[in-house]
C-alpha cells in the first residue's frame, strides 16, 4: 500500500494499525496473565502434595500427615466463659464435647486393627486420616486451654510421640507391612491413651 504524505487515508491507515497492534496486546497480555494463573495453580497444588507418595519399601515416613505448625492456625478455640470452666478457657459444656469427640476418635483408631487384618490398606490409611486431623483440632483446643505451663509440655510431647506413631502406622500401609502396621496401631493408641491422662481426661 502506497503511503501519501497527509492522506486522511494515510492517517486512517496508521490509527487502523495502532488500534489492531493494540488488540494484539491486549490479547497478549491477556494469555500472559492466564498462563500466569495457571502456572501458580499448579505450583501450589504441588507444594500440597505429600513427598511419602514416592516413599520406597524400606525407607523411613519422609513426611508428616499432619502438615506443617502454619497449617494449624485455623484450629484456634473461641474463648467463650460460660458456666464454670473446669479449664482455662473451656465450660462444662465444651469440655464434654471435645472429650466425646476424642472418645469417637480412638475408637476409630482401633477399629483399624480389623482393616489390618484383612488387610485393606487403603481403608486403614483413609479412617486414620480422618479421625486424626479431627483428634488434632481437639487436642490444640485443650492444649490452649489448659493453665499450668508444664502440664502442656508433657502433653506436648506425648502427643509428638502419637504423632509419630499415627505417621508410622500410615507408612506402614504404603509399603503394606502387617507386621508393622499391627505395631505402630498398638503404639499409637498407647500414646492415645498417655495422652489423655497426661491432661486429665477420662476416654
Amino acid at each position: 500500500m502506497a503511503f501519501v504524505p497527509g492522506s486522511s487515508f494515510a492517517g486512517a491507515s496508521v490509527r487502523t494499525e495502532r488500534a489492531v497492534c493494540t488488540g494484539r496486546t491486549v490479547v497478549k497480555m491477556s494469555a500472559d496473565s492466564d498462563v500466569t494463573r495457571r502456572q501458580l495453580l499448579l505450583g501450589a497444588l504441588a507444594a500440597m502434595v505429600p513427598a511419602a507418595a514416592l516413599a520406597k519399601g524400606g525407607d523411613s515416613p519422609k513426611y508428616s500427615i499432619f502438615g506443617g505448625e502454619s497449617q494449624s492456625s485455623p484450629f484456634v478455640y473461641m474463648d467463650q466463659r460460660k458456666g464454670n470452666a473446669v479449664y482455662q478457657a473451656l465450660n462444662d459444656e465444651e469440655l464434654a464435647e471435645i472429650t466425646k469427640s476424642l472418645a469417637v476418635n480412638r475408637a476409630r483408631l482401633e477399629e483399624t486393627g480389623d482393616f489390618i487384618d484383612v488387610p485393606s490398606w487403603d481403608d486403614v490409611r483413609s479412617l486414620v486420616r480422618l479421625e486424626m486431623y479431627d483428634t488434632r483440632r481437639n487436642v490444640k483446643k485443650i492444649h490452649e486451654s489448659l493453665d499450668d505451663p508444664k502440664r502442656v509440655d508433657r502433653a506436648e510431647k506425648v502427643y509428638a510421640q502419637l504423632k509419630k506413631d499415627i505417621e508410622a502406622l500410615d507408612y506402614a500401609c504404603v509399603v503394606k507391612d502387617q507386621a508393622m502396621a499391627k505395631k505402630a496401631r498398638a503404639s499409637a493408641l498407647k500414646s492415645f491413651d498417655s495422652w489423655a491422662s497426661t491432661v486429665g481426661l477420662s476416654i
